[in-house]
């Protein structure tokens, strides 16, 4: 692999998330807001099929080199596999490459926000592209990973006939080869297309373009965020939010692995110090802190764990009934809960955000705490964060 290929992404991946609802009982504050992402579109093109992309609403040429999803850019690059060339980047494409020298043959990257519709109903739509029928029972477990941007990811490779995106191509003997990562907290397809045996010969290139993509903004480490974030570039179609401010979940976000997890952390936060206890630990610009930490068993479940943060705050604990309607969310791939918590007495005008999974005979703990006001303004990302958390391969 050769030619560094640099460009600009926001790799936020937050997609749409609602402010979680905040539970009452010991003081609360209620707030609801989200973002939307674009879906994966057609670009400009050669004879390979693809389209315009002029129908997606946000042309390129406001904002050449990243994807309107939001967020600010941060700098991505990868090694462009030998034969394979840089074309231009559209709206929708964050890293885009002909093939081998062949008009067309393509390979595309697209970051977006959400799960996007789930891995299996992906894998289908890019099956029928190319003129087959969705997976039958059990095959999806059979497919191959392969690593991206420090997660695992499935891959796909596809014969057929090339239908394209608008199924109006009818191209024989065609191959499509693929990377998914579909997760609520973002995801990333990268994408590669053309004649058989050439897709074919360039599977293992492509493989290892995958594993090459990476952020490279000043100041990233593996598991740590910029100590600054990065300015917002809004598009005309993208303008920023009412206030862009480094506790916007519009801000970026940077991957991160430790403790046996992988995870992305918006990139307002700073990683904090290393502690024995904890996965880790980050700390917000406006003072709040959040953390894992894993205990082996149940730890009392998920009522025991609850009250005995409510107690930290100076809160009576909850019914079982109450507890039974706090918020779910999937953590780790199986389903957690969320509380947050307004402190009262001597914790007044502090908040605790906390969710807890119990998964593989341990259970896993998110929390955030510090000042109100600094806490509730991190409420979306603290969601993203938890739900973003993966056991690393």
């Amino acid at each position: 692999m050769q030619n560094a290929t640099n460009l600009h992404v926001p790799l936020r991946g937050l997609g749409t998330l609602l402010l979680l609802a905040l539970v009452p009982a010991c003081g609360s504050g209620d707030s609801a807001g989200g973002f939307q992402a674009p879906r994966e579109t057609s670009s400009t093109s050669n004879g390979g099929g693809m389209g315009s992309g002029a129908g997606n609403g946000m042309p390129s040429a406001a904002n050449p080199g990243s994807i309107p999803m939001g967020g600010a850019p941060v700098d991505m690059e990868s090694d462009t596999p030998p034969g394979w060339s840089k074309v231009p980047n559209t709206s929708m494409r964050a890293l885009n490459f002909r093939v081998g020298g062949n008009e067309k043959a393509e390979c595309y990257l697209a970051l977006l926000g959400g799960d996007s519709g789930g891995l299996a109903s992906n894998i289908d739509r890019w099956r029928s592209q190319i003129g087959l029928a969705p997976l039958g029972p059990g095959e999806l477990e059979k497919l191959e990973h392969v690593q991206m941007l420090g997660r695992d990811g499935v891959v796909v490779d596809f014969a057929g006939t090339w239908k394209g995106m608008g199924g109006t191509e009818n191209n024989a003997n065609w191959r499509l080869v693929g990377v998914l990562q579909v997760d609520v907290a973002g995801s990333a397809f990268l994408k590669m297309f053309g004649p058989d045996a050439l897709i074919a010969a360039e599977k293992e290139h492509f493989l290892a373009l995958a594993k090459s993509i990476r952020p490279s903004h000043a100041g990233f480490t593996q598991g740590a965020a910029p100590t600054q974030a990065p300015a917002p570039m809004p598009t005309e179609t993208n303008p920023p939010a009412p206030a862009m401010d480094p506790n916007n979940p519009a801000v970026a976000s940077m991957a991160g692995q430790q403790g046996g997890f992988n995870w992305m952390a918006p990139g307002s936060w700073n990683k904090g110090a290393e502690k024995p206890t904890r996965a880790v630990t980050y700390q917000t610009s406006g003072g709040a802190e959040c953390y894992v930490t894993v205990i082996g068993g149940d730890a009392g479940g998920v009522g025991a764990n609850v009250n005995r943060w409510r107690d930290q705050m100076g809160c009576a604990g909850l019914p079982a009934e109450e507890i039974e309607k706090l918020e779910k969310l999937s953590i780790l791939g199986t389903e957690g809960r969320m509380v947050a918590i307004e402190g009262a007495g001597a914790k007044a005008g502090q908040e605790m955000l906390g969710a807890m999974a119990i998964v593989g005979g341990r259970s896993v703990f998110v929390k955030m705490t510090g000042p109100k006001d600094a806490v509730q303004k991190e409420a979306e990302n603290f969601k993203a964060f938890a739900q973003s958390l993966k056991e690393a391969k």
